[in-house]
């Protein structure tokens, strides 16, 4: 919500919840059979902005953390970037298709959800079982896309990072990054 713009709404929530029912900082002084407001906040990454907010707004924060955030990436992942324009992605994307450098399961990521919808339509006319996989999208349609690129029956699946969060599908062989993250943080995978 941070990188939509909502950063000022969730301060102004924040900043209006009331503070007589916080937890004392010193434990000793909590008083028994109180209720304490707790306040969680859930994070796929920690970039600056989301560490000010929490250290602002959260006393004692328990960060939790899933894997080795010091571990490198597999030594089985081959990166390969493709410098290019915006209007020729897509010839890039035809062309590595076209030579089958890279085969099915593919993902990939774009920025817009219309944009992966119009994708989506061109992959289709060029012979590709390919669909999207996007927060415009309701949750039992999501859910059938997802079961269908698992099991096979879409090759391409072009998405927002609405699925790189928390999704774990096997098999997966080519990753493709179709739009250029915004802040270089944003193309560390975990």
């Amino acid at each position: 919500m941070i990188d939509m713009g909502f950063a000022v709404d969730l301060e102004a929530i924040m900043g209006r919840m009331p503070t007589s029912n916080l937890r004392p900082l010193n434990e000793n002084a909590a008083k028994e059979n109180c209720i304490y407001r707790q306040t969680f906040m859930f994070t796929a990454t920690m970039p600056n902005e989301i560490q000010r907010i929490a250290s602002k707004y959260l006393r004692n924060p328990i960060y939790i953390t899933i894997g080795d955030p010091n571990e490198k990436a597999s030594k089985n992942v081959i990166q390969y970037v493709i410098w290019t324009t915006d209007a020729k992605k897509r010839k890039e994307l035809q062309h590595l298709l076209d030579s089958r450098k890279i085969d099915p399961p593919i993902m990939i990521f774009m920025n817009m959800k219309k944009a992966c919808d119009t994708l989506v339509h061109y992959l289709r006319e060029q012979g590709f079982e390919a669909d999207s996989l996007h927060g415009g999208k309701n949750q039992n349609l999501r859910a059938r896309v997802l079961k269908e690129f698992s099991h096979g029956l879409i090759d391409i699946l072009v998405c927002t990072d609405v699925a790189g969060r928390g999704i774990d599908v096997k098999g997966v062989k080519v990753v493709v990054n179709y739009d250029m993250a915004t802040s270089i943080k944003c193309m560390f995978v975990s």
